[in-house]
């Protein structure tokens, strides 16, 4: 499935004042630069266009992007002087930790075979004592999300979006199993009008 959405699709949408999937966005973007501590280097996995990473430069973060769409990452080193980097987050090693690690709304499109790849590379580029800030879709949004699939797509005609493929329910207990006993859960809250789960957890 080759995915053809705009590149700058989510800052449009971020930046909307008048869009309610505006502010949906900007709700569950602020509960996550909320929990980066101060001048963090942080990882953001699944950056897309990298507008959370942007966000994050009001508190004097260094911040790493990947994604595995190059034009995602092009327009991403354009408008950034953060580093935009493309990648498998499969079985990605950049061969260097970082204080915080965010997988925001990314999870849920990978298999449950694959969400352990995921978690393992997570687990390699976070730093002992780090935090790991992932989001993903409560079980609202996942009931909503197919009737919001095809408002958007008859909207948007001929646009493959980028969560046309997998997009499953993952859970919280499921995340802080596959972490296993080197994490600690300190924060989980539903955000973004009570859609998304945000979880936070300490690397022990």
């Amino acid at each position: 499935m080759t995915i053809n959405q705009p590149f700058d699709y989510y800052d449009k949408l971020y930046f909307d004042p008048h869009s309610l999937v505006g502010e949906f966005h900007r709700r569950r973007v602020s509960a996550i630069i909320n929990e980066v501590p101060f001048g963090s280097s942080v990882l953001d996995l699944g950056c897309s266009s990298g507008f959370v990473s942007n966000l994050l430069s009001v508190k004097k973060c260094s911040v790493t992007g990947v994604d595995i769409r190059p034009e995602c990452v092009e327009y991403a080193s354009k408008n950034s002087a953060n580093k935009f980097i493309v990648g498998d987050l499969r079985n990605l090693d950049l061969n260097q930790t970082f204080d915080v690690v965010i997988c925001s709304d990314v999870i849920e499109h990978f298999t449950a075979s694959d969400r352990q790849l995921v978690i393992a590379v997570i687990n390699k580029h976070l730093k002992s004592g780090g935090r790991l800030i992932m989001t993903t879709p409560g079980f609202l949004e996942h009931l909503i999300e197919p009737v919001w699939q095809i408002y958007r797509n008859l909207k948007n005609p001929g646009v493959t979006f980028d969560d046309a493929g997998t997009h499953e329910l993952v859970s919280a207990s499921e995340i802080k199993s596959s972490l296993g006993q080197g994490y600690t859960q300190i924060n989980s809250k539903l955000t973004a009008l009570g859609m998304v789960t945000t979880l936070v957890f300490q690397k022990i």
